[in-house]
């Protein structure tokens, strides 16, 4: 219940918000189009990029190496509200379409671009 009025309040929010949803650079990715929004994502603490289909939607997940360092940052309500991604998609960061306006096909294919990019020079591009 109260999940469902934190993505209520958020999608409808990030619809009006003139600030980016997603920023991507050098360094990380910053994701501003979720209800709790996380510290910058660095490329060398990602590893994986994928997709999930969860009910009517599709979702891009990304699981970082070290998901406690940046979880250990937010206060005990808001480790209670990430916790439903991390049962729910098996990871903290999930970023859905919703909010965006670009396809969650066109958010893998830039960030994968990225991550390849600017990620750890010793791990296999995804």
């Amino acid at each position: 219940m109260i999940y469902c009025f934190l993505f209520i309040t958020t999608t409808v929010s990030k619809l009006f918000s003139r600030k980016l949803g997603l920023i991507l650079d050098d360094d990380g990715i910053i994701n501003n189009s979720t209800e709790i929004l996380l510290p910058k994502i660095y490329w060398n603490d990602i590893s994986k990029i994928r997709t999930m289909k969860f009910g009517i939607g599709k979702y891009l997940l990304i699981d970082l190496k070290n998901e406690k360092d940046y979880v250990s940052q937010f206060n005990f309500f808001k480790k209670i509200i990430i916790t439903y991604n991390k049962i729910q998609f098996g990871t903290y960061v999930r970023i859905s379409h919703n909010t965006l306006r670009n396809s969650i096909d066109e958010l893998e294919h830039v960030i994968s671009e990225y991550y390849n990019k600017f990620g750890d020079k010793y791990s296999t591009p995804l």
